[in-house]
Formats: C-alpha cells, sequence, structure tokens
C-alpha cells in the first residue's frame, strides 16, 4: 500500500544490483522498487549484470528507477564488486544497500535515514534482526497488495533462515562512512557471509551502527547457483576470509583498506 504523499528521501540512492534468474526474482524486483517508489520520493539504481541484455528490466521497472546493464560473462554474480562501482557513483550523502527480494515497514525505512540526518550512526539496519522468509504463500499476498501488516501477523508461521540477530538483506549508511570502511570486501566473489564480515569489520574500526525495530521480510525465490555457496572448497574459502578480518585490530583493518583502495585505483 502507498500513499498519495510521498516523502522526500532524495538525499539517498538505493543501490540494487541483480543477476535475475528466475521470474520470482524479477517479479520481486519489480515489487520491492514500486514498493520504495509508492512512499518515497528517492533514487533507485538498478545494476543487472549478466551475458546478454534482453532488456526487460527498463521494460518492467518503474520509469523512475534507473536501470544500468554491465555485459558479464562470468556463472558467479560478484555482487560485492558492482556495489562499490554504484556507491561510488552515486552523489547523496546517503545510501541504501538493499537487496533485490526484501521489504521492510516504510516507516522503519524513515526512521532509519533520520537517524542519519541526525547525525546518530554511520550506518542503520532498518529492522532489529528479525529476517523472516515469506515462503511461496504469503510473498503471494504481498505481491498482490503490497501490504506488509498479512506478513507481519503470520511472522511467527515463518522461518528465520539465519540468526536471530540477522545483518543482511538491507541497510542504510552515511556514504562517507561507508567509503571510510573500506565498502564491500570484494574478496566474496560470490554468496557467501559478507553480511557478517561487513558488521565484524564496522565494529573493529568503532563506527557506529544501530537497528530500527521491526521485521525484515524475504520474499521468496528458487536458489539458484548464486544463491549458495559455489562449492565445498569456496564455503571454507569464504569463511576463513571472515574468520580472518574478524581477527584483525583496528589499525590492521586501516591498512587493510588502503590496500583494498589501491587494488580499486589500479584496475
Amino acid at each position: 500500500m502507498s500513499t498519495n504523499t510521498k516523502t522526500n528521501l532524495k538525499d539517498v540512492t538505493f543501490i540494487i544490483p541483480v543477476r535475475v534468474d528466475s521470474l520470482e526474482r524479477l517479479e520481486n524486483l519489480k515489487c520491492v522498487t514500486t514498493y520504495l517508489l509508492g512512499y518515497f520520493d528517492t533514487n533507485i539504481i538498478v545494476m543487472e549484470a549478466d551475458s546478454e541484455n534482453n532488456g526487460l528490466l527498463r521494460e518492467i521497472l518503474p520509469t523512475e528507477v534507473e536501470v544500468i546493464f554491465e555485459k558479464d560473462n562470468n556463472r558467479t554474480f560478484h555482487r560485492t564488486k558492482y556495489l562499490n562501482f554504484l556507491t561510488l557513483q552515486t552523489t547523496t550523502p546517503y545510501i541504501a544497500i538493499w537487496d533485490a527480494d526484501v521489504v521492510v515497514y516504510h516507516h522503519q525505512l524513515l526512521s532509519a535515514v533520520e537517524s542519519l540526518r541526525a547525525g546518530a550512526y554511520d550506518f542503520i539496519y532498518p529492522y532489529d534482526g528479525r529476517y523472516m522468509e515469506t515462503g511461496v504463500t504469503f510473498r503471494r499476498i504481498f505481491l498482490s497488495n503490497h501490504d506488509l501488516k498479512p506478513l507481519e501477523e503470520n511472522a511467527d508461521r515463518m522461518v528465520a533462515p539465519y540468526t536471530k540477530l540477522a545483518c543482511g538483506g538491507g541497510f542504510v549508511a552515511k556514504k562517507e562512512a561507508y567509503v571510510e570502511a573500506g565498502m564491500e570486501n570484494e574478496n566474496f566473489t560470490g554468496w557467501g557471509p559478507e553480511d557478517a564480515e561487513r558488521l565484524r569489520r564496522w565494529q573493529g574500526l568503532e563506527m557506529r551502527v544501530g537497528r530500527v525495530k521491526g521485521y525484515m521480510f524475504h520474499l521468496f525465490h528458487p536458489r539458484g547457483e548464486n544463491s549458495t555457496f559455489e562449492s565445498a572448497e569456496k564455503r571454507i574459502e569464504l569463511k576463513g576470509e571472515l574468520n580472518r578480518i574478524s581477527a584483525m585490530s583496528k589499525a590492521s583493518l586501516v591498512d587493510e583498506i588502503r590496500t583494498w583502495n589501491a587494488k580499486r585505483t589500479s584496475r
């Protein structure tokens, strides 16, 4: 459900890299962007990275959404790289790193942005850690009416796929702080624990991280090859990267981020 009077979030850019690997993913992306634009006057950038541009996203997404295509023949979707690229293209003081399949109440998002504007936090999750998988039925309900109330009322019938204090799906940040903290760790080349690594890095750097009370809902989609670990070996490698960053001191993290920045500059 939307409102005729949109809230001004022109100082925020939502960044959504995507690889459309199922019809459900496509439907979810259309639903999520339409939902956001129903409540907010804001900026949304969707980057599709794939081997072929069929132009479908531009056809079906709201006209206010900026759609970018990047030719990418790699089977593995390097989401962290694209998030960093898009972040450096934005000009707004605040950014929302957002998944194609997640929604929260609009008032939670507004509260998150207002906290950043007030200088209370550097990063804020617009939910309190309760990240719920809608499943097929409740996804269909939301796609039909864009109303989160039925999802909230039935949250106890859903699965929480991660911990009770999840840190994935999406967050809002001061762009300056996000860049200072290294943005995304591009050593995560595919699906993995990059959300946990990012949070632990912020904590190690003594950044101010907050949360807003409420749920985040993940709209069901089939889990393709870019929604799970690429292999058992990759799982070990990426969990090792999480542990490596988590063990670093603040000074070591600052040095690590310098090396990341040097690599990006040389590309």
